[in-house]
């Protein structure tokens, strides 16, 4: 199980500063993880995702913004130890892409089964048509480039060796996004990463990805998770003292 997993485990008890409630529900997951962090480098696909779901049952619906983005962290990043640890990353990018995007609770308990059973049958699963590997790279490769205005369909299709057209085929496929929309969406995935840091300005964070202005990326953030950058930075302090 990777550090920033248990690290982030290890920080839930900061919840207890928020509303009781809200406390109690993201311990009761972070208990059932706990089980599946433990357990998931020594045990097969049936058993792994058994585990997740007992944690989905843990869930409650009725929790603030901020137990609910902890939550939704954890699940995402148990789903994607699980993949690694069955030798599926990548494999089934539309179910995490659900995931990860949930913009609510009750959103994100119907998109954790679909992505729980992503986890079965490993080996078949990745020799399903359109299972092409090279989606990873380019996911990998736009995550590094984010920000660079040299990103473009054309630069990312030559990375990987497809065609823009195979290309954008593959991503609309695996993601249910087109080309334009993945860039979006990672490279705001990026921005909360350097929020979390707490080293740089909006400015230099907008400036760094790639907006043409600090109000476009405020715009487009808060759009995307309902809060500003600024709001979400002090979220995201809160819960980690």
């Amino acid at each position: 199980m990777s550090g920033d997993f248990c690290q982030a485990l290890e920080r839930l008890p900061s919840m207890e500063q928020n509303s009781g409630s809200d406390s109690l529900a993201v311990q009761q997951v972070a208990r059932e993880l706990q089980l599946f962090a433990g357990r998931v480098g020594t045990t097969e696909a049936a058993e792994v995702r058994s585990l997740l779901q007992s944690a989905v049952r843990a869930i409650s619906t009725d929790v603030g913004p901020l137990a609910f983005w902890i939550i939704r962290n954890l699940f995402g990043t148990a789903i994607r130890e699980a993949q690694a640890h069955l030798g599926l990353p990548g494999c089934d990018l539309q179910a995490t892409h659900r995931l990860s995007h949930s913009p609510d609770m009750r959103t994100l308990v119907a998109a954790l089964p679909p992505a729980i059973d992503s986890l079965a049958d490993p080996d078949h699963r990745c020799q399903l048509p359109g299972r092409d590997r090279r989606i990873d790279r380019a996911v990998a490769f736009i995550r590094e480039q984010c920000g660079k205005p040299t990103l473009t369909l054309d630069r990312t299709a030559d990375e990987v060796g497809l065609s823009k057209w195979h290309l954008s085929r593959l991503i609309l496929r695996n993601t249910g996004m087109a080309y334009r929309e993945l860039v979006m969406s990672i490279r705001l995935e990026v921005a909360t990463t350097l929020l979390a840091e707490g080293t740089s300005t909006m400015k230099e964070i907008s400036a760094r990805l790639g907006y043409a202005s600090s109000t476009e990326f405020h715009r487009l953030f808060k759009q995307r998770f309902g809060v500003t950058p600024t709001q979400w930075r002090l979220m995201h302090q809160r819960a980690s003292r």
